[in-house]
C-alpha cells in the first residue's frame, strides 16, 4: 500500500459531515502533490495510472460520503447484508468485517453491547453514486492521424485509399501501358 494509499484511508477514517468537502479537496491535492511532473509530461500509461488511483480514491470518499449522510450522526457499522428469512417479521444475517481499510472496525463494541436491543438498520447504497459524465480522457503517446480539412469521411485509410485506385482495364493518366 502506498503512502497516497495510507492517508486516503487515513482521511477516511477521519472524515466528518461537517468537513466533507474539505476532506476530498485534500485526498484529491494529497494525490496532486505526488505528480513528479505535470499532465502534459507524463505518458500514457502514467496518466492512466494516476487516473485509475483518482477513481478509487473516489469511489471511497463516495462510499464514506453516503454512509455519512445515511448515518447522520448515529452510530454506524458498515457490512454486508448476507440472507434474510422472512417469518414473523424480517430476520437479516449480516456480516461485518473485523477491518475496515486496514483498520479495526470502529464502534464494534457498541453493536456487541446491542445484542437483543432495537438498532436501526439503513441501507445506503453508494452504488447510485458512483457514475460519471463521461470517463476520463488520457493523451495517447501516439496521437492519430491528421485529418485533411474538410475531411467527413469516416472510412477506415485503406477503405479510403481502395476508393482512388482506378479500376480494372482503366486508364491511369501518365502511365503507359504495356504492350
Amino acid at each position: 500500500m502506498s503512502d497516497v494509499d495510507r492517508n486516503l484511508d487515513l482521511a477516511l477514517e477521519n472524515t466528518a459531515a461537517e468537513t466533507l468537502t474539505g476532506d476530498f479537496r485534500d485526498a484529491i491535492l494529497d494525490r496532486m502533490r505526488q505528480l513528479q511532473k505535470p499532465w502534459s509530461q507524463l505518458g500514457e500509461f502514467e496518466q492512466r495510472e494516476l487516473n485509475n488511483g483518482v477513481q478509487a480514491a473516489a469511489e471511497a470518499m463516495v462510499r464514506k460520503a453516503v454512509q455519512l449522510i445515511a448515518a447522520q450522526g448515529r452510530i454506524c457499522v458498515v457490512g454486508k447484508l448476507e440472507q434474510i428469512t422472512i417469518k414473523d417479521g424480517f430476520k437479516l444475517v449480516v456480516t461485518v468485517p473485523e477491518t475496515i481499510c486496514g483498520s479495526v472496525q470502529p464502534h464494534r463494541l457498541e453493536m456487541i453491547d446491542s445484542t437483543h436491543k432495537e438498532v436501526l438498520v439503513v441501507v445506503a447504497d453508494p452504488a447510485a453514486f458512483t457514475g460519471e459524465r463521461a470517463p476520463a480522457e488520457v493523451d495517447a503517446e501516439q496521437p492519430g492521424l491528421p485529418l485533411v480539412e474538410g475531411d467527413d469521411d469516416d472510412r477506415p485509410i485503406a477503405d479510403s485509399m481502395s476508393a482512388l485506385a482506378p479500376e480494372r482495364g482503366q486508364d491511369v493518366p501518365g502511365r503507359r501501358r504495356r504492350a
